[in-house]
């Protein structure tokens, strides 16, 4: 089921890195959370792959390499911070192949191919599955989640269906600890119709090869040179103090991404993007809501003008339905230069510069 069929189901099969707690969207993810014991519609009975072995010993520390890592978006919800592991996939409608983890995408050198794009939540399925991602969470998971061995047998409950069936909306959750001092799990999860849950143990051993690579890394290193093969396929160099590009979404609802040179002045938590026009939108056509709630971490690098990677996704500007009528996705034939601004948590604008908009009419 390709994203133009799923809209609804978005944030619902993943794969995320998640500390502490994780705030689903929809269904998949509560049932991390539940308290009560969900009915499945089937278990499945398998062997785990052999996987890499990870003990992290160090929550800072890794949370932070998390943040640096453009692999992965680090957010906060509630105080809990969550780590999206990033994904390549076709925009639709032009492809009907399955996108891939972008750490995937990046180890096989190639280039990014037209009309594909990085997203923040999960890899678009075509039929072996709708959706998946994956999760590490400094948390405890439930009764409802099945927790896996390197090498050794789990029941794996998948969820929702109809009746007593697996259908395209089914979901399951499978974890992974982490460390033998914390509680810090990794949890992929599928949704879809494949009643043996192929997908979530052959990405077993590619998420956990990831991640054992991520706990490994040098005390100090520079994300320039670490992800350089990711900066080359985005960005020409020399690189800039600063830049802000876009993916084409949904609805012209956009996608920004770009970096920082760091500054050890600035802080670079909690970056979000509003955008503004003295006529059409003059106190912001964001929602402020919407883009506190999206806002990136980016850690602390190691080096003063190192990289900092950051991509925002589904900036939707909302007009009036006067305005609307000019600048509406579906009503409006033109659009607007509108006003960005790039800042973060604390409202410090970081960066400043214009782009072309049109309104998201709802």
């Amino acid at each position: 089921m390709k994203k133009r069929d799923k809209i609804a189901c978005a944030g619902a099969g993943c794969v995320v890195l998640l500390l502490v707690v994780l705030a689903p969207v929809v269904g998949l993810m509560l049932l991390w959370r539940s308290a009560t014991t969900v009915e499945p519609v089937i278990v499945v009975n398998r062997v785990a792959p052999k996987f890499a072995s990870v003990d992290i010993t160090d929550p800072e520390r890794f949370l932070n390499d998390l943040k640096l890592s453009p692999m992965w978006k680090v957010e906060e919800d509630g105080g809990a911070f969550i780590a999206r592991a990033r994904v390549v996939n076709p925009a639709f409608p032009f492809s009907d192949t399955d996108g891939v983890f972008l750490f995937e995408f990046v180890a096989g050198g190639k280039p990014l191919p037209k009309n594909w794009s990085i997203e923040n939540d999960y890899i678009d399925g075509d039929k072996r599955f709708s959706s998946f991602s994956a999760a590490v969470r400094f948390s405890t998971p439930n009764r409802n989640v099945a927790l896996a061995e390197s090498g050794k047998g789990v029941a794996l409950n998948v969820y929702g269906g109809s009746g007593r069936r697996v259908d395209a909306n089914s979901d399951s959750e499978l974890a992974v600890r982490l460390s033998t001092a914390h509680e810090i799990y990794v949890v992929l999860c599928e949704r879809g119709k494949d009643p043996a849950r192929n997908t979530t143990f052959s990405k077993l051993p590619v998420v956990m090869d990831e991640l054992a690579a991520l706990s490994n890394a040098p005390a100090k290193y520079k994300t320039e040179e670490r992800y350089s093969a990711f900066f080359k396929m985005l960005f020409a160099a020399p690189f800039k103090e600063q830049v802000l590009k876009r993916f084409p979404g949904n609805q012209d609802r956009d996608a920004l991404y770009g970096y920082f040179k760091y500054d050890p002045n600035e802080r670079y938590e909690g970056i979000n993007i509003k955008v503004s026009h003295p006529v059409y939108c003059p106190v912001e056509g964001t929602s402020e809501s919407s883009r506190l709630r999206k806002a990136e971490y980016l850690g602390t690098p190691h080096f003063k003008k190192d990289l900092l990677f950051f991509l925002i996704e589904d900036n939707a500007i909302y007009l009036s339905a006067e305005h609307d009528k000019k600048f509406g996705t579906f009503s409006g034939k033109s659009s607007f230069t509108g006003n960005i601004e790039v800042m973060n948590r604390d409202g410090i604008v970081l960066m400043k510069t214009t782009g072309q908009f049109k309104g998201w009419e709802h």
